[in-house]
């Protein structure tokens, strides 16, 4: 939950309510994720409060595109929806090693590219450059880092952290040595390549490095 609000991140086995076939059934983010053709367009109730205004149905469920999400009209607000948090452990003194580890995971998310010499997320059709702030929202809300800590007893537990600022600093300082997918621009409609192949495919094509988002 706070994830939820704080990032605006619904993770996983985050439970949703969403009407299908003129019926509410509960349904996980997974479970909305992995089968988009059923439940694309359908609405929801409220994903931080479900029992708002007696179960009212406020939230509309988005899974084509670059990035899977969940509007919601009571907050006026869209939720990012996300499989499972990459988990990665900070090491004292092997801080490039977790940056490297986080750039692999942001070149295979969807909707996170290089844009201009800058790192940018696309969603809802539009571009959003990352300064530390909006990255640390966008990097907190997929990503789970922890450190172990040892035990008297000999035994260790695992303790979470916030998205460290070293890495952070490294990821937007990086320019080109990031390696992330390039963007060349969000279009709204199909286009002719240059192949003579017609791009109708939505999402991002790395031939001509734009990202196809159709009007919902």
């Amino acid at each position: 939950m706070r994830r939820a609000v704080e990032s605006g991140a619904l993770v996983g086995a985050y439970p949703l309510t969403v009407q299908f076939a003129g019926k509410l059934q509960p349904v996980t983010v997974e479970g909305v994720i992995a089968d988009p053709d059923t439940y694309n367009g359908c609405l929801t109730c409220d994903p931080l409060d479900d029992e708002y205004d007696n179960g009212r149905l406020v939230g509309k469920l988005y899974l084509k595109g670059t990035t899977p999400r969940l509007f919601t009209f009571r907050h006026n607000r869209t939720f990012t929806l996300v499989r499972d948090l990459v988990r990665v452990q900070i090491v004292t003194g092997r801080t490039a090693d977790a940056t490297e580890r986080v750039l692999q995971e942001l070149n295979s998310f969807p909707d996170v590219f290089d844009f201009g010499g800058g790192v940018v997320q696309v969603a809802s059709g539009n571009v959003y450059r990352q300064d530390r702030a909006s990255l640390r929202q966008l990097i907190g809300g997929r990503f789970q880092f922890y450190r172990t800590k040892t035990q008297p007893n000999g035994g260790t537990v695992e303790i979470a952290l916030e998205p460290p600022n070293a890495i952070l600093d490294a990821i937007l300082s990086n320019g080109t040595q990031r390696q992330l997918k390039r963007l060349t621009a969000v279009i709204s409609a199909p286009v002719m390549r240059l192949d003579g192949h017609l791009l109708t495919a939505e999402g991002y094509d790395p031939d001509t490095c734009l990202v196809l988002e159709l009007a919902q």
